[in-house]
């Protein structure tokens, strides 16, 4: 997992990262301060999504599975949920890249437990 460093105090922001693949995926975050609730719009080539709220999972990327090469890993240190706007400055929270393989190992334990 590709943890993304950099992510400020601040309302509004996008970045720019690489997948494993070398494909470029385009995320902004964005704080609603009136909710206390993080946002997530993101660009990978054709591929789309806007107004994720970002919470506590393994992958919140999970529904796409079939479509993307990748996932989302949101990971808040003390369990509770992203509602702080320097959650990802102060390390709170850690937002990652998950790999394909990363993701069918998810989507394996999600199996494991419905036995």
């Amino acid at each position: 997992m590709k943890i993304l460093e950099g992510i400020q105090a601040l309302t509004s922001q996008s970045l720019t990262t690489a997948i494993e693949n070398g494909d470029s995926i385009q995320i902004t975050l964005t704080f609603k301060p009136a909710v206390k609730m993080w946002f997530m719009d993101l660009v990978w080539n054709d591929f789309s999504v806007n107004g994720l709220r970002v919470c506590n999972v393994p992958n919140l990327l999970q529904q796409y599975d079939k479509i993307i090469p990748f996932g989302i890993n949101v990971n808040v240190i003390d369990g509770t949920e992203p509602f702080i706007i320097n959650d990802f400055s102060s390390g709170r929270v850690l937002l990652g890249i998950l790999t394909p393989n990363e993701v069918q190992q998810i989507n394996t334990s999600y199996e494991e437990a419905k036995i």
